[in-house]
């Protein structure tokens, strides 16, 4: 064992401050109790077990302080069996964040820097804020027969209101998943839930399992939620009250996170009534019946018997008809994106379809992609229509500070001065227009569509 230099002491210090003035927060009493704790922490070991975990970050992290974390962050390399490639993930902890429900991530050293250097990372004050729990929340957590734990409304929840907020707990990337052994899985997942408080792994460790072997393999391939940190990386997060909703394939339910702040948020996207359980879905609402029990059994290991999947044959085939026929529309898309007006006409036979099936989150995307349609057209009427459509939904759907609102905000101020309208259309695109990146259509409907419909964050 060793301490580190003093000097290292006075760098973390530095740092702390210099990142407590760059966003203008007075540091209290209470920072200064945090940090002092931290620095306790700064004992080493360089012991390597059997696992192949190095106590020091192998060479990825350099040799510092860990802070915000309040663990020293460990590390494992594994090797990809297809290219032989070597691939370090780290398991980082903060045990102190959200006032003690504590935060752990297997991650790659890359994304761990991305999330240590987020203000929420270093600013106790706004961790003040508790997740939401079912004391406090209008609904319940029942037994719902062979559903297991839910929720159900215990009052009349309006549409977009948010009604949960969480943090993760505990996070896993993806590809560790695929390229580290079974036994160094076990020891980081181990690991990260040592690392927490005990209330929030007792928490982790009673949720729902269902797929047998090992408990914390069940826990996570049972209650994984996909997210997304940094540049666009698929991880799987463990949040213990998000987890107790329930799946249908129509939901009256959805969330968004922010890789920025942690904090998941459960929304209603239809007025939800007293008594009704609160629900998510757990599969692409635009699949085929086949397909998303074909995805559910082999995920979560149940078949669906919501009101949709329950109904007579005829009622079930008529709606994988018109599912189907969203696929083969939403795949034409980018084969007619030179022609607007067959493109806007498919989009809307896709917002139609959606309005039968009773879709609600997708219709986002596709009144924006109308709204760019119409102003391509020179429609200056529907793109205001298409366009307040789009950024009222986006409002609920992706939040009121997004991106996608702000888009559709500004081609709604003024569809004339927007770079969108009538493009390739003749005349010259508006040189006036802003250049924020927010306010999406510097292109056609080509480039619209490969902007829009990117993959969503899960």
């Amino acid at each position: 064992m060793m301490l580190f230099p003093s000097c290292r002491i006075l760098i973390s210090l530095l740092t702390f401050f210099l990142i407590r003035q760059a966003h203008s927060k007075p540091t209290t009493s209470s920072h200064f109790e945090w940090l002092q704790r931290c620095l306790a922490r700064t004992q080493l070991s360089f012991s390597t077990n059997s696992t192949g975990v190095c106590s020091r970050p192998c060479g990825l992290i350099p040799f510092t302080d860990y802070l915000p974390w309040t663990h020293q962050p460990v590390c494992v390399k594994a090797r990809s069996e297809e290219d032989q490639r070597e691939h370090s993930f780290c398991l980082y902890t903060n045990a102190d964040f959200r006032d003690g429900r504590g935060f752990s991530i297997i991650t790659t050293a890359d994304v761990g820097t991305y999330i240590s250097e987020q203000p929420i990372m270093w600013d106790r004050e706004r961790w003040r804020k508790k997740t939401i729990t079912f004391k406090d929340q209008p609904y319940k957590m029942e037994d719902m027969a062979e559903r297991g734990l839910g929720l159900r409304a215990n009052q009349t929840i309006t549409y977009g209101r948010v009604f949960m907020e969480s943090s993760p707990t505990i996070v896993v990337i993806r590809s560790a998943l695929d390229f580290m052994t079974r036994e160094q899985r076990h020891y980081m997942f181990r690991r990260a839930i040592k690392q927490l408080p005990v209330k929030t792994g007792n928490m982790i460790l009673k949720l729902a399992k269902s797929m047998g072997g090992d408990e914390l393999d069940d826990v996570f391939k049972t209650n994984g939620i996909g997210q997304i940190y940094g540049e666009d990386i698929r991880h799987l997060s463990i949040l213990p009250e998000v987890a107790r909703i329930n799946h249908d394939c129509r939901p009256n339910s959805a969330y968004r996170f922010d890789d920025t702040t942690l904090k998941h948020e459960v929304f209603a996207i239809r007025d939800i009534k007293p008594g009704e359980e609160i629900t998510v879905t757990y599969v692409p609402p635009e699949m085929p019946s086949d397909m998303r029990n074909s995805l559910l059994r082999n995920q979560w290991n149940f078949d669906c018997t919501c009101s949709l999947c329950a109904a007579q044959d005829f009622t079930l085939a008529t709606s994988d008809t018109r599912l189907r026929t969203i696929q083969e529309y939403a795949s034409d898309l980018a084969s007619v994106s030179n022609d607007p007006e067959l493109f806007l006409e498919k989009v809307e036979r896709i917002l139609e379809l959606y309005e039968l099936e009773d879709i609600i989150a997708p219709k986002a995307r596709y009144l924006e992609l109308a709204a760019y349609a119409c102003s391509q057209l020179g429609l200056e009427a529907a793109t205001k229509k298409y366009a307040k459509k789009a950024y009222d939904m986006w409002d609920v759907i992706a939040g009121k500070d997004s991106w996608e609102k702000k888009g559709m905000g500004a081609l709604l101020r003024d569809p004339k001065a927007h770079p969108s309208w009538k493009y390739g259309q003749g005349e010259k695109q508006n040189e006036s227009a802003s250049e924020d990146p927010t306010e999406l259509g510097n292109g056609n409907a080509s480039e619209l569509f490969s902007e829009v419909l990117e993959p969503t964050k899960e």
